[in-house]
């Protein structure tokens, strides 16, 4: 039988430009094991790995903008779901390990009395518009944050997942209810 050999590499030309190529080779041994003959290709593939690379930059980049974003960037399936959650996100939900909310459902990290406005964004999410609302959800390791929560529907993706960003208002709510709270006085 052969035995097939694929392999990548980079040659350099007269020229002193270099070109990537893909290699395969086989070798066609006779009934007695004996190499009978050789078949090789080379194929120039220099503008596939140019696109891979100018692909792995592009992601790199995608991901350096969430990842530090101020925003908690979350993916949630459109069974709610925690699929994903920015490095962002998870100092501002003091979360020290992924794992360990990856998979949980996203509704059930609210209080209770915020679930029904939570259903309703990520229906309306889940019906092609974007939900919105604000809530407080503490951090994981209780301290109290109030959220402006975004959700939308991820275009061009082939599954359901919705895209959820959750910006941090704390200190506009507390302006907010300490102005309520001297009104008050008033």
């Amino acid at each position: 039988k052969g035995a097939l050999i694929n392999q990548e590499f980079q040659l350099k030309r007269v020229d002193g430009s270099s070109v990537w190529t893909l290699c395969n080779i086989k070798t066609v041994r006779d009934s007695s094991g004996e190499v009978s003959y050789t078949e090789g290709l080379i194929r120039d593939v220099s503008k596939l790995k140019a696109a891979e690379e100018q692909l792995a930059k592009s992601e790199a980049f995608n991901r350096s903008i969430v990842n530090w974003s101020k925003d908690c960037i979350k993916i949630i399936s459109s069974e709610g779901e925690l699929l994903f959650m920015s490095d962002g996100g998870l100092r501002l939900m003091e979360v020290e390990d992924m794992e360990s909310i990856v998979g949980r459902i996203w509704i059930d990290l609210w209080p209770q009395g915020m679930h029904q406005a939570v259903r309703e964004a990520i229906q309306q999410a889940k019906d092609g518009g974007e939900g919105r609302f604000e809530g407080f959800c503490p951090t994981l390791k209780g301290h109290h944050k109030w959220w402006d929560v975004v959700i939308s529907p991820i275009p061009y993706e082939s599954g359901n997942n919705l895209l959820v960003v959750s910006r941090d208002i704390t200190q506009r709510k507390l302006l907010e209810l300490k102005n309520q709270e001297q009104h008050e006085l008033l």
